[in-house]
């Protein structure tokens, strides 16, 4: 619970610099998400492949929020160093890992999408082991491989606690996402305002999530740093 309550700290502390990444990053891939996703789900209203549209729409969601997740992830590493001007540092650090992060999400995504073709739990256990590898490199400054090792090891240590996390990070986005489209639905039923609402929600709600995840790999990497072997799951809520 401390843990919750420190990201909304966070959060409220670096507000401003938060606004201006989702305005000037966060966006633009929004955008070029629900160009992708309303080209891929009209193709398939033709073709009937509503099947492979969905597994289509996963594969570029996933691509493109876990590049977004970088600047984010920087502002919660300056935050707790105490870095001084943190939103230029988020944005030097977006350019520093970007070819980085952005050859890993495409593997990662290409897995998690087969993985989950498959048999579900692939693809599953592929997004939860590895989910972290981002937030490894840029708080260690590790090389790709280095931090999908790491990331590995703590995926596996810390796997129910780190899926549960998913799990409410996506609770809190799919709640805030269905309340704002009750709300807009009930004014208009123009399509654009209502895409345009969503995305103004996600630019509100991803950053939070980016927040809670990286607080905990903080805190878990230090755990395992000090004592390998110490995993309790009362640590997890507190």
């Amino acid at each position: 619970m401390k843990t919750i309550i420190e990201g909304f700290s966070i959060y409220n502390r670096n507000f401003y610099s938060i606004l201006i990444l989702s305005l000037t990053i966060t966006l633009p891939f929004l955008v070029i998400h629900n160009i992708i996703s309303g080209a891929v789900y009209q193709i398939a209203s033709i073709t009937g492949a509503d099947f492979v549209a969905d597994f289509t729409n996963l594969f570029f969601m996933l691509f493109l929020l876990i590049i977004v997740q970088v600047p984010f992830i920087q502002l919660v590493k300056s935050d707790i160093e105490g870095e001084e001007k943190p939103l230029s540092k988020a944005y030097v650090s977006f350019l520093k890992y970007g070819s980085a992060v952005f050859l890993f999400s495409i593997i990662f995504s290409i897995a998690v999408v087969f993985g989950l073709l498959l048999l579900i739990i692939p693809g599953i256990l592929l997004m939860v082991w590895f989910y972290l590898t981002p937030q490894i490199m840029i708080f260690e400054e590790k090389t790709m491989s280095r931090s999908l090792k790491k990331a590995g090891k703590i995926g596996k240590k810390y796997f129910f606690p780190l899926i549960a996390i998913i799990i409410f990070a996506s609770f809190i986005d799919a709640c805030a996402g269905y309340l704002g489209l009750f709300a807009i639905s009930a004014v208009t039923n123009s399509y654009f305002p209502i895409v345009l609402f969503q995305m103004l929600i996600n630019m509100i709600v991803f950053p939070f999530n980016v927040i809670l995840v990286s607080l905990f790999t903080s805190k878990w990497n230090q755990e395992l740093e000090t004592d390998p072997s110490a995993v309790t799951c009362k640590k997890y809520l507190a």
